[in-house]
């Protein structure tokens, strides 16, 4: 595996007096158009967490406009803080209680949904992070354990259960003293971070088996936070 430093230069854009806690984009699939000029024009889903907990979302956002045009508030009954977007608009979020929600009702003619649907977990379980891609539906635990959701359908987009990845001592990336995960991110592929700061990538995920079988392990280095999917 390879690391490298990225350098840019500013300034940033301020796009409100908003402060955000948790922002998502997302390159939307098979939705692509050229401008006059024959530039291809890419759409991107672009959600935010303010940090009262409110939902935005912002409009216009695509290749040939990278700010977009303007916030929309979108209510929630529980504060919110994560959020994730994945490759055909769909978002999920974690509420400040620990439990999972996911929108409904998002389409091209609707990007911002419905409602909000909450996803049930096992008793006694509770959220802080969710990432959702092309490899899956993963989330994060209170108790640093990682879950897939299993059975995700065009029907039933939002799946059927969670299955618990299992923190066995120990076992890589895993020690005696550090064993769960910190930070998780989902694209094309599934990587994480462990406890004890080791940055890993899920292997052998298959539609058949989306929990995957095992871990490549990379660069330790005390990383807190992943993000595997860019903007290409």
């Amino acid at each position: 595996m390879k690391r490298c430093r990225l350098s840019s230069s500013g300034p940033w854009q301020e796009l409100s007096q908003s402060k955000i806690l948790d922002a998502a984009l997302q390159v939307l699939d098979e939705d692509m158009d050229h401008s006059s000029s024959g530039e291809r024009n890419t759409a991107v889903a672009a959600w935010a967490i303010a940090s009262n907990g409110d939902v935005l979302i912002r409009h216009g956002v695509c290749s040939l406009n990278p700010r977009g045009d303007a916030w929309e508030h979108i209510a929630s009954d529980q504060p919110l803080v994560g959020i994730s977007v994945g490759p055909t608009g769909q978002v999920w979020t974690v509420a400040r209680n620990g439990m999972v929600f996911f929108r409904y009702g998002i389409s091209r003619q609707n990007p911002c949904g419905d409602a909000w649907q909450q996803v049930e977990a096992p008793a006694g379980v509770t959220f802080k992070a969710i990432s959702i891609g092309r490899a899956g539906i993963w989330a994060l635990d209170n108790q640093q354990r990682l879950a897939v959701r299993k059975e995700i359908s065009r029907t039933f987009p939002e799946g059927s259960h969670w299955q618990f990845l299992p923190n066995a001592p120990n076992v890589p990336p895993h020690t005696d003293q550090h064993c769960g995960f910190r930070s998780v991110s989902v694209g094309s592929e599934v990587w994480a971070i462990s406890l004890n700061g080791i940055i890993c990538r899920r292997c052998g995920i298959t539609k058949e088996n989306p929990a995957g079988v095992g871990w490549n392990l990379g660069i330790a280095g005390q990383w807190q936070n992943v993000s595997v999917e860019g903007y290409m």
